[in-house]
């Protein structure tokens, strides 16, 4: 572990910075701010995600928004991972199992990403730390990441909100199943 961390510190750090700064960037706020001259805070239910921005904007701005959630997951993923898997101090402690390494590498990398550009999108810095709930960029990062898990969240996510009308119930318990799915498809 702490060859990994000596070998891969200026990744790791670089990852984490990278995934928040995207993550930072919120498409609800600059969509409804360009379009509309609003902030989508201060409307309906001050949720700056693209469920409250269908409520209000509606269905244009909202699929933009999505777009841009899943899209910026997505790339702070693939930084990541290209990142960890090609910006090394030294050798890997392993040297001998080197394609084994790098698959691993990336991996972590595109966790690493994933993650931290979810806690920039939850407490954006560019935005007083005031973001949205982080399902449709946890979404992407899952296509990525593993896209069985992102199908099943979708398909658990769907299902609730048909039978329920709440989208806020079936966005919990799809994403609440992403990481236990992650981990029983991939042992």
């Amino acid at each position: 572990m702490l060859s990994f961390i000596a070998n891969s510190w200026p990744a790791l750090i670089l990852t984490a910075v990278g995934g928040y700064l995207l993550g930072s960037i919120n498409w609800a706020i600059i969509i409804t701010r360009f379009i509309f001259r609003k902030d989508i805070r201060e409307e309906g239910s001050g949720n700056a995600g693209a469920t409250n921005v269908l409520r209000n904007p509606g269905r244009g701005p909202a699929i933009m928004t999505a777009f841009g959630d899943v899209g910026k997951s997505m790339i702070a993923v693939l930084l990541g991972g290209w990142l960890l898997s090609h910006l090394q101090v030294g050798e890997p402690a392993l040297s001998g199992y080197k394609d084994w390494i790098q698959l691993h590498l990336s991996l972590i990398g595109g966790y690493v990403g994933g993650f931290f550009c979810l806690l920039g999108h939850d407490f954006p810095v560019f935005y007083g730390f005031r973001g949205g709930k982080g399902v449709l960029t946890t979404l992407g990062m899952f296509l990525l990441l593993d896209w069985r898990v992102a199908l099943i969240c979708l398909a658990i996510f769907a299902v609730i909100v048909a039978i329920t009308r709440m989208v806020s119930l079936g966005s919990i318990l799809s994403i609440g199943c992403g990481m236990p799915l992650l981990y029983f498809l991939n042992r």
